[in-house]
């Protein structure tokens, strides 16, 4: 089967759309014998470089943030092997036959720079076309010019380079597809109904009655959803959760009406994160996932159970990001809680939609069962003032020590790396982590779904003993919520 080769010269603008990974991805071709090669000319660098600092009153512009994750897109597949980095002026793969190449000025022949500066003026679009032309010439013919300039298009055929804009952006911003391509704490084992059998029964099997190909990579607390080999039936029949020190899979087999601070799990991913939030000798768990996907919940449930009806920890801390996504609100009045009370109210919400359990004594002070009641605002001011939940801000926390916490970081994607490190390294005996975040929805004017501190974290501590990662795809706060969150 012989190799076709493909080229797209992109224009800067392809970038500053809303998504620049969707650009970047756009142009992958389905055939096995196409490969895509994407050219981006060094004047496309030069200018999202400059269009990543540009302010309007003040603040960075939407241009500017993607100008910003353009760059950070570009230089992730380029480092994504840290320790063997792609070199950008020979091809950077991105996927099979899909690669993009930086291209210098100096690649263009002097013949063909004249024939350009003898018809058209000497700018921006003019060192585009040069290139351009230049690999129309050496690719016979198999070359697209894409741009969302009319003009620069325009300008461009007059020297015969086959010039369109970018006409999928449409198809691409409502794809129902789940574009999360990290590390999800989990995978699908498709196994016969013998083993599954034997799995059911003895709730567990060794890895090695089980295909190679798929467990391959599984490392510590990664979780499993099994499914029988030849049915049509999606959902799983079992789930499990990998063993290391026994290197075995175990099932999961809690009741599904056991409740934590009053929740129980929707779904299969939520009992992943619930059995991870629940197990004591797991100490950072990260929950990824979109809008609705219960990860706040889930996190605080387990932190009621743990810290408030059984006393396994002291205290539940909260930390969460003091960054606005709308305009700043400037000074705020009143003391540190006050002042954090704003981005506290999403943790105050979510926890009158739990139940603490209160032990019922008899005279002889003896305990004789246990009564459930709902959180209320007044419960949660008692808590805070008894010292039972503490707010956090990040400013004053180097240095510090927490210990006997549970400790939530709430909306861990508009940490940067550093910020997470410094609050995963604040953590002391008998604490136990929480880290929660949607890597869409990021605030922070510095970060993109490639460097936050979520997923930053999520990558770098997979595999340890005490790791555990759960990413939780289905929306269960209404219909409404998780289509916005696909689709907007």
């Amino acid at each position: 089967m012989k190799m076709e080769t493909r080229y797209k010269v992109l224009d800067t603008n392809i970038f500053l759309l809303g998504d620049p990974k969707k650009a970047l991805l756009a142009f992958r071709h389905h055939r096995d014998d196409i490969r895509t090669i994407l050219l981006i000319p060094h004047v496309v660098i030069d200018e999202l470089d400059q269009i990543k600092s540009e302010k309007v009153n003040g603040r960075r512009t939407d241009k500017a943030k993607d100008a910003q994750a353009a760059l950070k897109l570009l230089d992730h597949y380029i480092v994504k092997d840290p320790e063997h980095p792609q070199n950008p002026l020979k091809g950077v793969v991105i996927d099979k036959n899909y690669e993009f190449r930086y291209v210098p000025a100096s690649d263009v022949d002097p013949n063909v720079a004249k024939v350009v500066d003898d018809n058209i003026t000497n700018d921006r679009d003019s060192k585009i076309i040069k290139i351009a032309l230049q690999y129309l010439k050496r690719s016979n013919g198999n070359l697209e010019f894409v741009s969302q300039d009319y003009g620069a298009r325009q300008r461009a055929r007059f020297f015969g380079i086959p010039s369109n804009e970018w006409e999928s952006i449409t198809e691409v911003f409502t794809s129902q597809e789940d574009p999360f391509k990290g590390y999800k704490g989990y995978r699908t084992l498709v196994l016969p109904r013998s083993t599954i059998d034997e799995f059911l029964e003895i709730q567990g099997i060794p890895v090695t009655a089980i295909d190679g190909s798929q467990i391959e990579g599984m490392v510590a607390n990664e979780f499993v959803l099994i499914t029988e080999e030849g049915s049509t039936e999606t959902k799983p029949v079992a789930i499990g959760v990998y063993d290391h020190k026994q290197k075995a899979l175990v099932q999961i087999v809690e009741d599904v009406k056991t409740s934590y601070g009053g929740i129980r799990p929707k779904n299969a991913e939520q009992a992943f994160a619930l059995k991870a939030l629940m197990d004591p000798s797991i100490n950072l768990v990260h929950l990824i996932g979109p809008a609705g996907s219960g990860k706040t919940l889930i996190a605080l449930a387990a932190a009621v159970e743990q810290s408030i009806t059984d006393d396994a920890y002291e205290t539940i801390r909260v930390v969460r990001p003091t960054i606005s996504i709308g305009p700043e609100m400037g000074f705020l009045p009143g003391d540190e809680r006050a002042k954090l009370d704003p981005w506290m109210r999403a943790i105050y919400s979510n926890l009158t939609e739990l139940r603490v359990s209160i032990r019922k004594v008899n005279k002889k002070r003896e305990v004789v069962g246990m009564d459930s009641r709902r959180i209320e605002k007044p419960d949660i001011e008692g808590y805070i003032k008894a010292e039972k939940i503490l707010l956090t801000p990040l400013s004053p926390v180097r240095g510090d020590t927490f210990r006997g916490s549970f400790m939530v970081i709430d909306e861990g994607q508009n940490f940067t790396p550093d910020e997470m490190k410094t609050l995963l390294t604040r953590a002391g005996r008998g604490t136990k982590i929480v880290v929660t975040g949607d890597p869409w929805q990021i605030d922070h004017p510095n970060l993109d779904v490639y460097n936050s501190g979520l997923v930053h974290s999520a990558e770098r501590m997979r595999g340890l003993d005490y790791v555990a990662t759960v990413y939780l795809s289905k929306g269960e706060r209404s219909r409404l919520a998780t289509d916005a969150s696909r689709r907007l």
